[in-house]
């Protein structure tokens, strides 16, 4: 930054993947000016979300949504007459629309700055002070590293990754995987048959399985977990908070799951990551990590790659994608077996 910033908005959908990865961006602005106060605006997830960053004490998370907007008067009132950086970044979602109006209510103001991703929209054109292109070509962390540049601020930490509580831990006696079945629609992981077949194959290989999920995943669940042929090695953790889940994953000896945000935990971690990815929005696989091993299937993918896709195949009467549903579950198997020996 040319100049110091009294505060640092970094306005977030609620994504969790997201969330972990702007870490890494806003650990660097914390480098160079560690007197900048840093929050993340964010409108779902809050509780969650907040438990994640508890390792970095200069970060604070605020909920920002119509059901909280009262409670947090005060604190956007403090935020007048300030020097305000608000960073609105390239999302795989969408924010709602009490987020936009309190970034360019602030961001009119004098003294703060609005910094993003140019969208196309008239919007980003009038209240941006500056817009960049998000290059699809290039990870998503790298195009935050573009962010940095343009605000003058040296790269001080290369990779990104997670800081937790390891004493916030969670304590199973034998050797075990970490299975996280659901991403944020059920289009986007695979059906629950061949999350089965995945299941009993790790439970073959002599480990022990957690299966983790949020509470609003858990009749989806359930109804895997009553299909095990043998469930005496297999643990149900549904609804952990941030530290715990990254103290199990950690403590694993391999973790699979869709492309979503827990999965970014696990990469972010380096623990060894079997990803069930795919092509509709590459920028947000997890390549940064060196840990990750990512899974897709193009043969006969369309996805374009930015954001959105119709690359969609019919299973069982419910849509996929169809570069995750076309990966072979034999090759899922051969990572298995990898990454177990790795251990």
């Amino acid at each position: 930054m040319s100049r110091q910033y009294t505060n640092v908005v970094y306005m977030n959908n609620g994504s969790i993947g997201d969330l972990l990865m702007s870490l890494y961006f806003l650990e660097n602005i914390h480098k160079t000016h560690p007197d900048t106060k840093i929050f993340i605006f964010v409108p779902k997830n809050i509780k969650f979300l907040a438990s994640l960053v508890i390792g970095y004490s200069y970060i604070t998370v605020v909920g920002i949504n119509k059901k909280k907007i009262f409670k947090h008067l005060p604190f956007l009132f403090r935020l007048i007459f300030r020097r305000n950086l608000f960073v609105l970044p390239q999302t795989f979602g969408s924010l709602p629309i009490p987020t936009f109006l309190f970034t360019y209510l602030f961001t009119g103001m004098r003294g703060s700055v609005l910094i993003g991703f140019d969208d196309g929209s008239k919007a980003s054109k009038i209240f941006f002070s500056i817009a960049k292109n998000f290059d699809y070509d290039k990870l998503y962390v790298e195009n935050l590293k573009l962010l940095l540049n343009t605000l003058d601020i040296p790269i001080k930490k290369e990779s990104p990754d997670f800081i937790f509580n390891k004493s916030d831990s969670i304590n199973i006696s034998k050797k075990y995987a970490v299975v996280h079945m659901f991403a944020a629609s059920p289009v986007r992981s695979l059906p629950p048959d061949r999350w089965l077949e995945i299941i009993e194959y790790i439970l073959k290989n002599n480990l022990e399985v957690v299966l983790t999920a949020s509470p609003s995943n858990l009749n989806a669940l359930d109804n895997i977990y009553d299909k095990l042929s043998s469930k005496k090695f297999v643990h149900k953790m549904v609804g952990l908070d941030g530290q715990k889940i990254a103290s199990l994953i950690s403590k694993a000896v391999f973790y699979i799951g869709p492309d979503t945000g827990i999965t970014h935990l696990s990469a972010l971690l380096r623990q060894k990551t079997i990803v069930i990815g795919n092509l509709s929005n590459p920028t947000w696989l997890p390549y940064y990590s060196d840990t990750a091993h990512v899974l897709y299937e193009e043969k006969n993918c369309v996805c374009s790659g930015k954001k959105n896709t119709k690359c969609h195949e019919e299973y069982k009467g419910k849509k996929y994608l169809r570069c995750m549903l076309e990966i072979p579950q034999e090759r899922i198997y051969e990572e298995i077996d990898s990454v177990s020996k790795l251990n």
